[in-house]
């Protein structure tokens, strides 16, 4: 009796490897966007993944996915805060001129004894000002200093406040009259208005040099 004959079979096709879930966690939390924790963590995961279909023997696919997680999260982070950077520095910018402008128009209108519409400049809220105050600080500075002609403002910090919605800024200010530049400083609270992509600031606090070595200051009685 004879052996069946030998049939060669096919081959048997090898498993398909199973796509990495890690991959795919990674690169939907790389594009992540505005949030760059989540990016940094995204990119992190995709090195894991990458490691992990890397020594699996070609159990695991998405080598490709996980670096793209990788290169992407690692993108998505620097963009961002690149991005934030600018937006912070284009608002602070913004805030300063607004603050410049506010205390320019407070100061004209003073010295023209528009004193309704200086008020319009300052918080009523957090330091009011008496009228006959502000005529009097309005005197005394015209006195020692001359005619007032502009202001800028040097630098700004931000200070605490009353309130963690309407932050406080302390402002080094240089103010410009018929009789030369005097130093000063402004307090004032930013206050939030509806309409406006800034915070609209108003004056609580104003110092300026009388030019012999003492500061003129409104409200009256604030101690430094």
């Amino acid at each position: 009796m004879h052996d069946p004959p030998d049939i060669d079979l096919p081959p048997t096709p090898p498993a398909r490897p199973r796509f990495s879930v890690l991959a795919i966690i990674a690169v939907v939390l790389a594009f992540v966007p505005l949030c760059p924790p989540v990016n940094a963590l995204g990119a992190l995961l995709g090195v894991i993944a990458w490691r992990r279909i890397r020594e699996s023997g070609g159990q695991l696919g998405g080598r490709r996915t996980s670096l793209t997680a990788l290169f992407g999260g690692i993108a998505m982070s620097v963009v961002t805060l690149i991005g934030f950077q600018q937006l912070a520095e284009g608002m602070e910018h913004q805030q300063k001129q607004d603050m410049g402008a506010a205390l320019d128009e407070f100061m004209h209108a003073m010295q023209d004894e528009a004193f309704d519409t200086a008020l319009q400049s300052w918080s009523l809220r957090s330091t009011p000002v008496p009228r006959d105050e502000l005529v009097s600080f309005s005197a005394d500075l015209k006195q020692a200093n001359g005619v007032f002609e502009s202001v800028r403002i040097g630098s700004m910090q931000t200070v605490p406040g009353d309130s963690f919605l309407t932050p406080e800024v302390s402002a080094w200010i240089i103010c410009r009259f018929d009789s030369g530049e005097r130093n000063g400083s402004a307090r004032f609270v930013l206050s939030p208005t509806p309409g406006r992509w800034t915070l609209v600031p108003l004056l609580v606090e104003l110092r300026i040099d009388d030019g012999d070595g003492e500061e003129l200051v409104l409200p009256q009685g604030v101690t430094p």
